[in-house]
């Protein structure tokens, strides 16, 4: 049974959880994919674009992005570098929050208090790529500050 079989709901479903990536390329490849699931594809652009224009227009400053009891701060200052930093209250979430790309490299501070810090630093051309991953990973922005 082909996957053009399937109800157009059960496409639609399965469209959802693909990355954008394989999104794209299934929408590419059969017109009744584009026609079910080119939405979902515009709607996850949408929802990046959004993430992204504040903070790239920011010559300095930093977002803030909230998942639960968690939050990401992004932070820009000149010489195109982005501070990454997830912070956690020890009483609401576990102590060991899951950090959002194990390929990231990053270091884990306790200071006095029940807060905890994770800190990263990565590159301006890494930008697209960490807020796709907070989009997908269900962070909200909450806020975009200048310095």
């Amino acid at each position: 049974m082909s996957i053009l079989n399937l109800p157009d709901e059960k496409i639609y479903r399965i469209c959802e959880k693909l990355d954008d990536v394989s999104l794209a390329k299934l929408i590419q490849s059969n017109s009744k994919f584009y026609q079910i699931c080119q939405e979902i594809l515009d709607e996850r652009k949408e929802l990046l674009d959004e993430y992204s224009h504040g903070f790239i227009n920011l010559s300095d400053g930093f977002a803030q992005f909230m998942k639960d009891f968690y939050f990401i701060e992004l932070i820009k200052t000149k010489g195109n570098i982005i501070q990454l930093v997830q912070k956690w209250v020890i009483l609401f979430q576990e102590t060991d929050v899951p950090w959002i790309d194990p390929k990231i490299h990053y270091k884990t501070v306790f200071p006095p208090g029940i807060t905890v810090y994770r800190l990263a630093t990565i590159g301006y051309d890494d930008i697209y790529y960490i807020l796709n991953l907070l989009r997908k990973q269900g962070y909200k922005l909450q806020s975009i500050h200048n310095f």
